[in-house]
C-alpha cells in the first residue's frame, strides 16, 4: 500500500481545496491523530480558541494519509502529522509547511511482539504477522528495522491497521507483533508484550521520526495573527509541562483530558510523556530543529525519510531540498511576542 494518496488524486484535491481555504469567519478545523503531548490539554480547556480568537474545532483522524487528503481538499488547513506522511506529502507537491516540532520520538514508538509468538530475536520475525498503521511514522520505522535486521516485507506479513484495530487484533491473538505508538504501545507492553527495538534506537542509527504541526502555506499567509498566537500558546503548554511535570500526574486534569480525548490510561500518562522530547520555542528556530534551511536537522530527516520511501517504491520522487516544506517563521514571530 502507498504511504499516501496518489499524486494525481492529490492534485485533484488541491484544485478542489483552492476555493474558500482561508476562512474569514473565525473558524478553523484542526486535524489531529491522537499522540500524547502537552498541547493536547487544549482539547478540554479550549486554550487554543481563547488564545487565537478562532473557534478551533478538533477533527480526529486515524492515519497520516487521511490527514493529507483532508488538507489537500481544504477541509483541514492545519494539523498534527507524523514526519513520514509529511515527507511523503511534501514530495508529492502538497504546499504545506512543518512549523512546529510537537515531539521527537524516542521510546514512544516501538516494535513489540507477543510473548508466546516464538519471537526471541530479530531472526524469528520471518513468517510472522506484524501490524502497523500504513503511511505512519511507525510504518516507516518498521521497514527501517526490518532492513537493519536483513529482512524485508517478503519475509514477514505486514498488515495495515489503525491503533484501535491493533489493540483488538492483539487481544484476539490475530497478530504476532506490531510497530505502534502510545497509548496503544503501553497497553501491549502490559499484555504480554516484549519490545524488540524502539524508535530512539533507530534514530541513533540516523533515521529519526517526529510528530509535527503542519499548515497549508496559503492558509497561513491569510491567517498570520492566528499562526503566531497558535504557536505561542502551544509553546506555553510545552513549557508548563517541562517546568512542572506534576501537572501531568496520573490524577491531574491534564491526564484525565487525555483519557477523554484518546483513551489514554491516566496512570500511564507520566511515563508516556517521558518517552518523547519536546523542544522549546527557542530551540525550535535553531538548526537542531526547524532552522538552518536545508542544513537544518528537520529538513535533513525529512529528506532521509523521503529517500527511504523512494527506495521502497512508496513515493515516486525525492526533492533536492526539503527545507521548502519547513519554516521557522512562526516560531520566530511567537518568540518576538514574549
Amino acid at each position: 500500500m502507498k504511504f499516501s494518496i496518489s499524486k494525481m488524486m492529490l492534485m485533484a484535491l488541491l484544485l478542489i481545496g483552492q476555493s474558500g481555504i482561508a476562512l474569514s469567519d473565525g473558524k478553523v478545523n484542526f486535524g489531529w491523530i491522537p499522540v500524547v503531548a502537552p498541547y493536547e490539554s487544549a482539547f478540554c480547556s479550549g486554550i487554543l480558541s481563547q488564545a487565537t480568537g478562532y473557534d478551533v474545532s478538533w477533527k480526529k483522524f486515524d492515519s497520516g494519509p487521511a490527514v493529507i487528503a483532508a488538507m489537500a481538499s481544504g477541509e483541514v488547513p492545519i494539523a498534527l502529522l507524523g514526519s513520514t506522511p509529511a515527507a511523503a506529502a511534501i514530495s508529492q507537491g502538497l504546499e504545506i509547511d512543518v512549523f512546529w516540532v510537537v515531539s521527537f520520538i524516542d521510546t514512544g514508538e516501538a516494535l513489540i511482539t507477543r510473548r508466546g509468538s516464538e519471537i526471541v530475536g530479530p531472526q524469528d520475525l520471518k513468517g510472522k504477522t506484524l501490524a502497523t498503521p500504513f503511511g505512519s511514522t511507525s510504518h516507516y520505522h518498521l521497514l527501517v528495522a526490518l532492513e537493519n535486521f536483513g529482512l524485508s516485507t517478503k519475509d514477514t506479513k505486514v498488515v495495515g491497521m489503525t491503533p484501535p484495530e491493533i489493540a483488538a487484533a492483539w487481544t484476539r491473538g490475530d497478530i504476532d507483533g506490531a510497530y505502534i505508538w502510545d497509548p496503544v504501545l503501553t497497553k501491549l507492553k502490559a499484555d504480554n508484550g516484549t519490545v524488540v527495538i524502539d524508535s530512539g534506537q533507530l534514530a541513533r542509527w540516523g533515521k529519526a521520526i517526529l510528530n509535527v504541526l503542519v499548515v497549508r502555506r496559503d492558509w497561513a499567509s491569510e491567517n498570520q495573527e492566528f499562526m503566531t498566537s497558535f504557536v505561542k500558546s502551544v509553546s506555553e503548554m510545552d513549557a508548563a509541562y517541562r517546568e512542572t511535570p506534576s501537572s501531568w500526574s496520573a490524577t491531574s486534569e491534564n491526564a484525565k483530558c487525555l483519557e477523554k480525548a484518546e483513551g489514554a490510561d491516566p496512570s500511564q500518562v507520566p511515563h508516556i510523556l517521558s518517552t518523547f522530547v519536546f523542544p522549546s520555542l527557542e530551540e525550535q528556530a535553531t538548526p537542531d530543529w526547524l532552522g538552518g534551511n536545508e542544513d537544518g536537522r528537520v529538513s535533513e530527516w525529512l529528506r532521509l525519510t523521503a529517500e527511504f520511501l523512494k527506495a521502497q517504491n512508496k513515493i515516486s520522487e525525492v526533492l533536492p531540498d526539503y527545507s521548502v516544506g519547513v519554516t521557522d517563521e512562526w516560531v520566530k514571530a511567537a518568540a518576538n511576542q514574549k
